[in-house]
């Protein structure tokens, strides 16, 4: 069995625009689904820039077209999943009982230092934008907020499991840059072991 998912560049697009390629996608894959369901299974296409239509998407998505969540980007251009803009997305997932699958686009800020041999993008960018995708909705208690929220992160997490007990330490440290209540309780929450 393998989940399939479309990585999404379509975050920059107009709504409408957006909202077409999604369906496109969406439909398309939960008909190869069905016509192989012993062997595939997938997630659906959010147009994520647009918080309210991504919601209407997930619905469609699970109940009608029967995906099994929804795949999406380590941001939208920038912007971080853990802003409350985004919570109506997380709200529907869990309500929903299904899996947001956190496929990364590289942090294009960083798009010119990723220049040169080597491919650094993916290389190094890709595990870095799942990283700080990660830290955010963990630091900024995004878990707590939404404590069934599925989330799987690509890529074995990036970087954040080498270094979630430096991200933990950090806390201890530097206390004025956490907010220990949230980091203590997300960091459980995400399976991690807080070092006393």
């Amino acid at each position: 069995m393998q989940v399939l998912s479309i990585n999404p560049f379509w975050y920059r697009k107009d709504r409408e625009t957006a909202e077409a390629i999604c369906k496109i996608n969406n439909v398309n894959l939960s008909n190869l689904c069905q016509e192989n369901s012993e062997n595939f299974a997938g997630f659906a296409s959010l147009a994520m820039q647009f918080p309210d239509l991504a919601v209407q998407q997930l619905d469609e998505a699970v109940k009608k077209l029967g995906l099994v969540g929804a795949a999406i980007g380590g941001s939208v251009a920038g912007d971080d999943f853990s802003s409350p803009r985004y919570h109506p997305v997380f709200a529907k997932a869990q309500e929903l009982n299904v899996a947001l699958f956190i496929h990364p686009q590289s942090a294009p800020q960083l798009a010119s230092r990723f220049k040169g041999n080597g491919w650094l993008s993916n290389t190094i960018g890709n595990p870095l934008d799942t990283t700080i995708a990660l830290q955010h909705l963990i630091f900024d208690g995004t878990l707590d907020k939404f404590p069934n929220l599925k989330i799987i992160p690509a890529h074995g997490g990036g970087y954040f499991p080498a270094y979630a007990p430096r991200s933990n330490h950090s806390c201890t440290v530097s206390p004025t840059m956490c907010d220990l209540n949230i980091v203590i309780l997300s960091f459980n929450k995400a399976c991690f072991i807080r070092n006393h």
